[in-house]
C-alpha cells in the first residue's frame, strides 16, 4: 500500500497549480532534467499573460508545459526561423484550447513574434510490445491516431472538412487537409508553419486548403 500511495503521489505533483515561472521546471525536474533557457522564456510569458487578465487566470490556472521544442522552418530561399512547439499533457489540452484563439496571439507578441503551436503530449504503442498475452492496445495510441490528432492540435482553433491522399506519378504521395474557410483568418499565417512542423514530426507531407464546408440541407 505504501509503493502505491507514494506512485500515486509523484504523478499528482506533475498537475500542481504553480507560477508559470516554475511550472516547465517542475515538468524537466522530474524527468531528470533542468528546463531549457526557451522553456524559461516561455514559462515567463505564460506567467505575464495570466496575471494580465482574469479570463487567463481561472483557465491556466491548472496547465503546466511538458517541454518546448524549437523546430526551424523556411520561408523562400534563405528566410528562415524557429517555431516554438508547446506541449501541454493531455488532460488539459481542452482547457488550453478554450482560451487558444486569445492566448496564441498574445504568446508571440511576448516571445518577440515567433510562431507559437500548442499540442498534447501523447504516446505510440506498439503493438507488438505487450506485458501479457491478453493487453491490448488503446485505439487512442495507434501511429494513425496520434498522428491525426496532432494535425487537429496543429490546426485548432480551424477546424478540417476533409482529407484526401494524392499520390503522384514517381510514386510519392502526399496528404491534402481541407479546412473550413469560414476559418481562414484564424491560422492562413501559420499554414507554412503548420505543414512543415507537422512534416518534422511525422515524415508525412501535407498540404492545406480552404473550402467552403458543403451543407446538403438549408438552415
Amino acid at each position: 500500500w505504501y509503493f502505491f500511495f507514494f506512485s500515486s503521489r509523484r504523478r499528482h505533483t506533475r498537475f500542481l497549480p504553480v507560477s508559470w515561472a516554475r511550472r516547465c521546471v517542475q515538468e524537466t525536474a522530474i524527468k531528470g532534467r533542468e528546463a531549457t533557457q526557451i522553456e524559461n522564456e516561455v514559462g515567463k510569458a505564460l506567467r505575464e499573460i495570466e496575471n494580465a487578465s482574469a479570463e487567463f487566470r481561472d483557465g491556466l490556472k491548472n496547465v503546466v508545459v511538458n517541454r518546448v521544442r524549437e523546430v526551424e522552418i523556411t520561408r523562400g530561399d534563405k528566410d528562415r526561423k524557429k517555431c516554438l512547439l508547446v506541449y501541454v499533457p493531455f488532460p488539459v489540452l481542452n482547457n488550453v484550447q478554450n482560451l487558444q484563439r486569445k492566448l496564441q496571439p498574445e504568446l508571440e507578441k511576448k516571445l518577440k513574434n515567433q510562431t507559437v503551436l500548442i499540442v498534447g503530449s501523447r504516446r505510440i504503442m506498439s503493438k507488438w510490445i505487450k506485458a501479457n498475452r491478453s493487453q491490448k492496445r488503446p485505439r487512442s495510441r495507434t501511429l494513425t491516431s496520434v498522428y491525426d490528432a496532432l494535425l487537429d492540435d496543429l490546426i485548432h482553433p480551424a477546424s478540417v472538412i476533409g482529407r484526401r491522399i494524392r499520390y503522384r506519378t514517381d510514386g510519392s504521395s502526399f496528404q491534402k487537409i481541407y479546412v473550413d474557410a469560414n476559418d481562414r483568418d484564424l491560422i492562413e499565417h501559420r499554414v507554412e508553419a503548420i505543414q512543415q512542423v507537422y512534416k518534422a514530426l511525422t515524415t508525412r507531407n501535407i498540404v492545406i486548403e480552404f473550402k467552403a464546408e458543403t451543407l446538403f440541407h438549408k438552415a
